[in-house]
């Protein structure tokens, strides 16, 4: 694997994490839901997401195996997204978001260990620099498009698609990218 592997990986994985960052609280606002009651809702996917984040995490660590965590939670990331795109209710909904945040949130984890398994000495901190840098373009790939499509169509459920899209993009790419490192048990 090389740097632009990982990148495409963390690319893919951050146009989904900040396409829901930056509209969740206007899908939730769309449903008809007060400022107030907006933040509160909007958050409940996120402490789940973060509950999710912290185990995941553990699993991944007390396993040894990066690989395949970080596969699941993307394959996990790309079905709450896709079923939050279908099922348009606002408790549904929120489910279906919930469940993603845990497959977006249980992916970092999972990843940020990968580049220093593939890189290292000097070129360990350029890599996972450019590693970074280029995978945060999705900060910017995610909102824009899920913005376009949602002025294109009138609805958030196409961007929701594009977005599980992007997380299965990633799993798919580390598939067939990441192989068995010195801290994975599988390939």
């Amino acid at each position: 694997v090389c740097s632009s592997d990982l990148s495409a990986i963390y690319m893919a994985i951050v146009t989904a994490t900040y396409g829901i960052t930056f509209f969740l609280p206007l899908i939730v606002k769309g449903a008809g839901f007060s400022d107030a009651k907006t933040g509160l809702v909007t958050a409940i996917p996120y402490v789940i997401g973060t509950v999710g984040m912290v185990l995941w995490s553990f699993s991944s660590d007390r396993q040894k195996e990066r690989r395949w965590h970080f596969i699941v939670a993307c394959l996990v990331a790309a079905a709450g997204l896709f079923a939050a795109g279908k099922v348009g209710g606002a408790i549904w909904g929120l489910i279906a978001m919930s469940i993603a945040t845990i497959g977006l949130y249980g992916s970092k984890p999972a990843f940020w260990p990968l580049p220093s398994e593939f890189l290292s000495g000097k070129g360990a901190a350029g890599g996972i620099a450019l590693v970074n840098a280029i995978g945060n373009l999705g900060g910017f790939v995610g909102p824009y498009v899920l913005g376009f499509l949602k002025d294109f169509t009138g609805t958030y459920e196409a961007g929701m698609y594009f977005l599980s899209a992007c997380a299965l993009i990633s799993a798919v790419v580390a598939f067939f990218t990441v192989h068995r490192t010195r801290f994975s048990s599988g390939s």
